[in-house]
């Protein structure tokens, strides 16, 4: 019975990695950079490379300046405060002509820097992490996707007999199968823990996806019942303007913060979202901060817009607080930079863990399938080279694009370069899944290289089309622009190391 039982959770185990894989690398990955996002963003976006300010920024000051800037033409805004990660605020902008536009401002000087000209990590590789492609199904598929993972977590405890000697194995030295199987265990084991949680916390997170038909059932009369709910966990509710202009200046926004503060605990205020300013019915929704709590549930509450009268105050249910804590588990707004360095690390694992029970998959069946001429190897190796090498390949291949089309090169860039970024991208991943099924096991080597290429290149274009290299920015303490430069040397270094010893393994073979 126990061995059936453990020959049963072998087969999902295995199949459930070879099958889903490459997305949960995808998954991985993305999350991992997104421990860092707003430092990526730095890095990607020049133009936000500002002193942090040295005394409080006033909201209505930038609301000011903001207006001016802008004009009449204009349906909502939200201002995002600068913060140490990042300094500048940001602020989206929604005319009434309809679109949306993005601004960034140096709350030093308040003036309006550079317009925005890259996706970045946090409109690029942040959703990628959970909406895998932008297609209306994608957090669908990155659901089931983490539902399997659970499974294959489970089911990995089931069949590892010696769970603790497998955290102390590790044999570099041995062939690739025991070496890849033994660094598949110890980098599972190890951040078991880790993997759980995460994993599970991505499932709650989108359980209004799974909940819809009751939540349709609970609000029928409603287009949109997932923010009804949200309205109701929260104690906010929709804005309708009234069709009364709103003559005078929006109530001060700095005296709304002060009616919020008891509410918050003293937490600083962070975001603030306005809609119809300029009619009588508009309102200020303000959010705290949240880099002291681990909880994602930022408590907004409402204001009317131009007589800064209290519309509701926070409230929640225990069912909501202990699902925003879960969140907040996952998505890691909170400012603790050992707990970030741990997620990135633990997150490393986890894809460490993927890429080499992919190894293990194909080096024990290689000979097998080529004996036979069976196309699962070849099959699953294109895949595994795509989602492993090819995607972070796509990735440098996207820091490369975004640092040689600098702020002001040229004038069109601003509309070209967002786009060219993102197609660079798909095209490189899309030609490493060519190359991995052209190559096959000669592909790891061949796009370990490029990476390393393309990672040096980085650099380099980051220090000639800024001037900031990397003894500058640690000279300076700026560690956020360092610790990407310093991310991708180390990247190379690795690349390069490992490219040399695939290189060599096969002259070897021959």
């Amino acid at each position: 019975m126990h061995s059936d039982f453990r020959a049963t959770m072998t087969w999902l185990h295995t199949w459930a990695g070879v099958i889903l894989g490459s997305i949960m690398f995808v998954m991985f990955f993305m999350g991992t950079l997104s421990v860092f996002k707003a430092e990526i963003d730095q890095w990607m976006l020049p133009q936000a490379r500002l002193d942090p300010p040295k005394t409080p920024v006033s909201p209505d000051a930038l609301y000011d300046v903001i207006r001016e800037h802008v004009g009449d033409d204009l349906t909502s805004m939200r201002i995002v405060m600068p913060s140490k990660h990042f300094p500048a605020a940001v602020i989206y902008v929604y005319p009434e002509s309809g679109g949306s536009r993005t601004l960034l401002l140096d709350p030093n000087r308040m003036e309006f820097q550079a317009p925005v000209d890259s996706a970045a990590a946090r409109s690029f590789l942040y959703p990628m992490h959970y909406r895998l492609i932008p297609v209306p199904y994608g957090r669908w598929v990155s659901a089931v996707v983490a539902m399997f993972m659970l499974a294959m977590m489970v089911s990995g405890v089931v069949i590892h007999r010696k769970i603790f000697v497998d955290f102390f194995t590790f044999r570099p030295g041995r062939k690739l199968p025991r070496s890849s199987l033994d660094l598949h265990n110890l980098t599972s084991v190890l951040a078991m823990p880790f993997h759980i949680m995460i994993t599970l916390t991505g499932v709650i997170i989108l359980y209004n996806l799974y909940f819809l038909p009751s939540l349709n059932a609970v609000y029928p009369d409603s287009e949109r019942p997932r923010l009804e709910i949200r309205h109701d966990l929260e104690g906010t509710h929709d804005t309708v303007p009234t069709g009364t202009a709103n003559t005078g200046r929006i109530a001060r926004i700095e005296e709304m913060a002060a009616q919020a503060g008891p509410y918050w605990g003293g937490e600083k205020l962070a975001d603030i979202f306005i809609e119809h300013p300029d009619d009588q019915g508009g309102v200020v929704w303000l959010h705290k901060s949240l880099a002291n709590q681990v909880s994602t549930h930022d408590r907004p509450i409402l204001f009317n817009a131009s007589t800064g009268r209290m519309l509701t105050t926070p409230q929640t249910t225990v069912a909501y607080t202990a699902q925003q804590w879960l969140s907040g588990a996952h998505m890691i707004f909170f400012d603790h930079w050992i707990l970030r360095w741990l997620y990135f690390l633990a997150g490393s694992a986890g894809c460490i863990m993927i890429a080499t029970g992919f190894l293990y998959w194909i080096e024990t069946r290689r000979k097998v399938h080529l004996r036979s001429k069976a196309p699962g190897v070849r099959i699953v190796e294109s895949l595994a080279v795509w989602s492993v090498m090819g995607l972070m390949t796509a990735t440098a291949a996207y820091f490369v694009v975004n640092r040689a089309f600098a702020p002001g090169l040229w004038s069109w860039q601003g509309i070209l370069k967002p786009y060219l970024e993102i197609v660079v991208f798909y095209l490189v991943w899309v030609s490493a899944l060519l190359h991995g099924w052209i190559r096959g096991k000669a592909a790891w080597g061949e796009q370990a290289w490029i990476l390393g290429l393309l990672g040096t290149s980085a650099v380099v274009l980051n220090w000639t089309s800024t001037g900031d290299h990397v003894l500058k920015t640690l000279l300076a303490g700026d560690f956020a622009i360092a610790g990407m430069d310093l991310a991708l040397l180390a990247g190379t270094i690795i690349s390069i190391a490992s490219a040399r010893k695939i290189g060599k393994a096969r002259r070897q073979s021959l």
